[in-house]
């Protein structure tokens, strides 16, 4: 064969492989058929998201991560860069998360779907995100309750000692020789109220006796008070005669 038809076909062959190659590559990213539309988000931890990572939108694909980095404008925060497919419909309201599908899958960015009535968000767009909750933030809130979880302890610990003094306390009131005392003064209190009981029913009955012969005391007391009203009425209305019939001698 002639070299020189050799070096045309095998010139020929590299043009067709690489063509190919070029076209597989832009189907692949969306450079045929489709736009892409750029968005942005922001968050706090970035959990080892890289560029290239996948885009889902209600766990659909519908892009891929074009840029992390630290934001220019505030350096607590991660910057997330990243495009979807035109027709993807990204909501004002759709909000941004770092997800993963499992324990040994890559990060990727989830999209929710937003509302039915809230507009679509325009290029370029700020979408909210909302932080995961990974093995990182469960450290960190650990360590951010480790004082107010020591300061409890401490004062479990002293409630304890507190508690322990207190029993011990008691077991000295409780003792042997306390618990005979109590033993003989409540038998004391129970012999004087024995002793007592005869003299207050005693009492009792003599208060009963007592309040009987009052009664018709009383009673003689209404009628000596009835008949003394009774005359003072008679000497009343003689006096009122006398009266009326020295005006008339007078006349």
């Amino acid at each position: 064969m002639n070299p020189n038809r050799e070096k045309i076909i095998v010139g020929l062959f590299v043009l067709v492989a690489g063509a190919v190659l070029l076209t597989t590559i832009a189907a692949g990213s969306g450079g045929f058929g489709s736009s892409r539309t750029t968005y942005r988000t922001y968050f706090k931890f970035a959990g080892g998201l890289q560029p290239g990572a996948m885009v889902r939108y209600a766990g659909l694909t519908v892009g891929k991560v074009d840029r992390v980095r630290i934001d220019p404008g505030n350096s607590s925060r991660i910057e997330v860069a990243f495009q979807v497919d035109g027709s993807a419909p990204i909501k004002t309201d759709s909000v941004a998360k770092i997800a993963t599908l499992g324990a040994l899958t890559e990060n990727y960015i989830e999209i929710s779907a937003g509302t039915q009535v809230a507009a679509k968000a325009p290029p370029d767009a700020v979408l909210n995100s909302v932080e995961s909750f990974g093995f990182a933030q469960i450290g960190d809130a650990v360590q951010d309750i480790l004082p107010d979880l020591k300061q409890a302890i401490q004062k479990l610990n002293q409630n304890l000692s507190g508690l322990e003094i207190t029993v011990a306390r008691a077991n000295d009131l409780l003792n042997d020789r306390n618990r005979s005392h109590i033993t003989n003064s409540l038998q004391h209190v129970d012999g004087m109220l024995a002793d007592a009981q005869p003299k207050v029913s005693r009492s009792l009955s003599n208060v009963d006796q007592a309040s009987a012969k009052i009664v018709p005391l009383v009673d003689d007391f209404k009628r000596t008070a009835n008949d003394a009203d009774v005359a003072l009425k008679n000497l009343n209305r003689r006096y009122e005669e006398l009266l009326k019939l020295r005006c008339r001698t007078e006349r």
